[in-house]
Formats: C-alpha cells, sequence, structure tokens
C-alpha cells in the first residue's frame, strides 16, 4: 500500500468493512494514526485471532481503552522499574567493588553466566530478606 491521505485511508477502511465517516471520526483518525489505530489493533495476540471490528467506533473505543489502561498503569510501572534499576545498580557497585563501567561489566554483569543457577537464586531471596528486613528497621 503507498502512501494515503486520510481521505484515501477512510476509503480504504470502508472497503476493509469498517464503517467510517464525517469529519469527527476523520479527525479521529488523524489524532491516532492509521497505524497505530487501526492497524495496531486489528488482532489479539497474532494474526489468526483477527478482531471483526465492523465500525470506527469499536476502533476509537479500543485506542480509549488502551490509552485510559495504560495511564493508569504507567506511574506504576515506571516507580517499580525505576526501584529495580537502582536495587541492580547498588548491587552491581557493591560487587564489583568499583565505580569503573568496565570493572563492573566485567566482575558482575557477564559473570552471572558462570554462577550455578541455584546459587544466583539463593544470593537473590538473601539479598530481598536482607533488604525487607532493612526497610522494617528504618
Amino acid at each position: 500500500m503507498s502512501y494515503k491521505k486520510t481521505d484515501a485511508l477512510m476509503r480504504h477502511l470502508r472497503d476493509s468493512g469498517i464503517l467510517i465517516q464525517g469529519s469527527k471520526q476523520k479527525c479521529q483518525l488523524i489524532n491516532t494514526g492509521y497505524f497505530h489505530g487501526y492497524k495496531g489493533y486489528r488482532f489479539f495476540g497474532n494474526a489468526h485471532r483477527r478482531l471483526l471490528f465492523t465500525s470506527y467506533d469499536e476502533v476509537y473505543a479500543t485506542i480509549q481503552y488502551d490509552s485510559n489502561l495504560k495511564s493508569l498503569l504507567y506511574g506504576k510501572i515506571m516507580f517499580i522499574e525505576t526501584a529495580v534499576k537502582n536495587i541492580a545498580l547498588e548491587s552491581i557497585l557493591v560487587s564489583a567493588n568499583s565505580e569503573s563501567i568496565q570493572d563492573m561489566y566485567d566482575k558482575v554483569v557477564s559473570g552471572y553466566n558462570n554462577a550455578p543457577i541455584q546459587q544466583l537464586h539463593d544470593q537473590i531471596m538473601e539479598d530481598t530478606e536482607h533488604r525487607l528486613l532493612d526497610d522494617k528497621l528504618d
């Protein structure tokens, strides 16, 4: 499919069985984008599980639902991601006993491949218990 302007994309959607018309839906399509807004929601999981949209209202409601869900979770996910990164970084700094990025990589980051799986699990559990105890004491 070559580049199409918005009116041509609306025609393409109608030809694909999606009822779309009017300036309101045209603005919605412009604001959400064809590739993100429609093509991104055509399937559930894989191409064999097609979502059977019949109107752009259904497509737009799905986009809105997805955006609202992301908004609800974004702050919490960012908090968890930051905490995990900081815990990992502190652990790496302590284990490497150096602030050199090369030392951190050589001594700790690439060294995890050499540790037995059970040892890694036991160390993670021990570190987690220590952090939980430290948090309770603070």
